[in-house]
């Protein structure tokens, strides 16, 4: 085997690192372009997430400012501008559906009640809400099966939530014995 002349030797090296220089400057020049883009979609995420806390805000002012308002009418206002700004709203639909039983309008209670149920299917208050609700329409079949609902998710707080409403203690008491 012949040994390569120094000459040949330095060529072969610098060959070598110019081609690691541009491996690396290509990496480096992929990662800055990966690193703007990051940059640029947590901004847009910052403005979007600034954004719903204010829309939230907002929302929670109207539904806050609902249970100081004596007229239904005025408090169904406020609380159908605060699930239009932000529907998500704790207790939006809830007090909603509340604001429309006092106006004897149970129809619309409980279409508000079954959305606060579709929203918040962990809550356990828009069940034991849509059970009041056909309780009071008459429909007691149909309370029932919200209290066995509610009754599923958390029998303790249930209980809790409806301490003082004898007719639907009752019913969840036969539902308790029934198994």
């Amino acid at each position: 085997m012949e040994a390569l002349e120094p000459a040949t030797l330095v060529t072969m090296l610098s060959v070598v690192v110019a081609l690691f220089g541009v491996i690396v400057l290509a990496i480096t020049v992929y990662e800055y372009t990966r690193l703007r883009a990051l940059r640029d979609d947590f901004e847009r995420f910052k403005a979007q997430w600034r954004s719903e806390v204010q829309d939230l805000q907002k929302a929670l002012q109207r539904v806050i400012a609902s249970y100081g308002a004596s007229d239904p009418d005025a408090r169904i206002e406020l609380l159908e501008e605060a699930v239009q700004i932000y529907p998500q709203v704790f207790n939006g639909y809830n007090a909603l559906g509340y604001a429309y039983l006092a106006k004897d309008e149970i129809g619309r209670a409980v279409d508000a009640f079954h959305q606060a149920v579709r929203l918040h299917p962990e809550q356990i208050e828009g069940y034991c809400d849509l059970a009041r609700a056909h309780y009071r329409q008459g429909e007691q079949e149909l309370a029932k099966r919200y209290l066995h609902q509610a009754l599923e998710k958390d029998p303790h707080r249930t209980r809790e939530g409806l301490r003082g409403d004898g007719k639907l203690e009752h019913l969840v008491e036969r539902l308790e014995a029934q198994g």
